[in-house]
C-alpha cells in the first residue's frame, strides 16, 4: 500500500466550499464507516480543521486512490464532485509525507507557525484510531510528524507568539478595525472544524463564520499596498 493525501485549504477554495466540507464528530463516525466501503482504502485519517479538510488514505495505487478519496469526501459531505475539481490537490508518498510533516509543523498554515494544528493532526490521528480505520502505516506517518511539529517549535523560533499575534488580530476584528472585519460578529472557541489558535469568528447562528479572511489580512505583508500596522 501507498500513501495518498487527497484535500481541499484555504490556499485553493473559496470559505464556503470549506465550511460545506467541514467535519463534525458525527460527520466524522460515517466517514470511517463509508471508508470500510471503499476498496482501494487500506487505511485512512481525516484531517478537518478551519483552513483545511485533507483526507490520508493507504491505496492500492494513485488513480484508484484518487477517484476513492473523492468520492469520500463528495458523498460524506454531499458536495457535487465538479464543486470539488478545481482546489482539489493531491500528493503521493514522499510528496504526501513531506505535507504531513510541513502541516504539522504549522509551516502550511495561514499565520506561519501557529500551534494549534499540531494538537488537530494529533486528534487526527486520536480519532481514526478510535475508528479503527487507521494501521500500522499511517499511524507511524502521524505519530512521526507529530514528534517533528514538536521538534519545530522546541529548536526553532517558529511559531514563538502566534497565539498573541493571531489574539490580538481577533480583537481588532472584533472591534472592526481590520478590513473586511464583522465587529457585531462574536469570537468563540472552535469546535470540530478547527482554527487558528481555536479562534473562529462565528455568527449568531454558532456555526463557523469566516475564521480566516481575518487571519489572511495579519499575515499578509501588505494592505491593499499599505504595510499592515498593529498596536
Amino acid at each position: 500500500m501507498a500513501v495518498l493525501a487527497l484535500g481541499i485549504s484555504f490556499r485553493s477554495a473559496p470559505i464556503d466550499l470549506l465550511e460545506r466540507l467541514a467535519f463534525t464528530d458525527a460527520d466524522l463516525v460515517k466517514a470511517y464507516r463509508h471508508v470500510e466501503d471503499l476498496d482501494a482504502v487500506d487505511e485512512a485519517v481525516v484531517l478537518s480543521t478551519c483552513n483545511r479538510v485533507e483526507v490520508y488514505g493507504s491505496v492500492v495505487n494513485y488513480h484508484a486512490g484518487f477517484l476513492a478519496l473523492k468520492r469520500l469526501l463528495a458523498e460524506t459531505r454531499e458536495v457535487a464532485e465538479a464543486e470539488l475539481a478545481e482546489g482539489l490537490y493531491a500528493h503521493w508518498e514522499r510528496d504526501a509525507v513531506e505535507h504531513l510533516f510541513s502541516v504539522a509543523g504549522g509551516m502550511d498554515s495561514m499565520v506561519l507557525g501557529e500551534t494549534q494544528i499540531q494538537s488537530q493532526v494529533r486528534e487526527a490521528l486520536r480519532v481514526a484510531e478510535a475508528e479503527q480505520e487507521m494501521g500500522p502505516g499511517l499511524k507511524g506517518l502521524f505519530h512521526a510528524a507529530t514528534r517533528a511539529g514538536r521538534r519545530v517549535r522546541q529548536e526553532t523560533s517558529l511559531g514563538a507568539a502566534p497565539d498573541a499575534f493571531v489574539g490580538r488580530g481577533t480583537s481588532l476584528a472584533e472591534e472592526g478595525r481590520l478590513p473586511g472585519s464583522f465587529s457585531n460578529k462574536r469570537s468563540s472557541n472552535a469546535s470540530s472544524a478547527g482554527g487558528q489558535s481555536g479562534r473562529c469568528q462565528v455568527g449568531a447562528t454558532g456555526g463557523v463564520f469566516k475564521c480566516w479572511p481575518m487571519m489572511a489580512t495579519l499575515s499578509s505583508p501588505t494592505n491593499g499596498g499599505r504595510p499592515q500596522t498593529i498596536s
